[in-house]
């Protein structure tokens, strides 16, 4: 979800997969069920995975473990700071896969709240409609139109 881009005109930037896990552990979170390919980390209820290949980082997949309380703000606040200083530190940016782009990266929650994950467990636990009001970069539904 989070990814590098190279700068037109500016050398490429090495972002080492060793750096990036030293650096998440010294943030608090716990390495879980390493593979040569792809490390876990943990921290509440936020899982970070890296990919990497010959030591250079490719990119950080990021998990939020939903739950009935997610729609707390408190959680949201959480996630969108973590995903701010992963952006910030390493110059990564969010990736939007249904516009197959990069995008800024307060559109995270946004991100987020389109997930089909998201959208089951607001079904499920009633959570109500997300405004732009209530999560910066989610766009308030517009009213649907009644016959005449």
């Amino acid at each position: 979800m989070l990814h590098g881009e190279p700068i037109a005109n500016e050398p490429a930037i090495h972002l080492s997969d060793n750096e990036v896990c030293r650096w998440l552990e010294k943030q608090g979170f716990q390495k879980e069920a390493p593979t040569p390919k792809y490390i876990r980390f943990r921290k509440e209820d936020l899982e970070v995975g890296t990919s990497s290949k010959i030591d250079d980082l490719i990119g950080l997949q990021l998990t939020m473990q939903l739950a009935k309380t997610s729609f707390a703000r408190r959680r949201w606040k959480w996630w969108q700071e973590a995903v701010d200083l992963m952006c910030d530190t390493w110059n990564l940016t969010p990736f939007d896969p249904e516009q197959r782009r990069k995008v800024r990266k307060e559109d995270f929650l946004r991100l987020l709240t389109e997930t089909l994950s998201w959208k089951e467990f607001s079904t499920n636990f009633g959570w109500p409609e997300l405004s732009s009001a209530q999560v910066p970069g989610v766009t308030s539904p517009q009213p649907t139109p009644q016959p005449q």
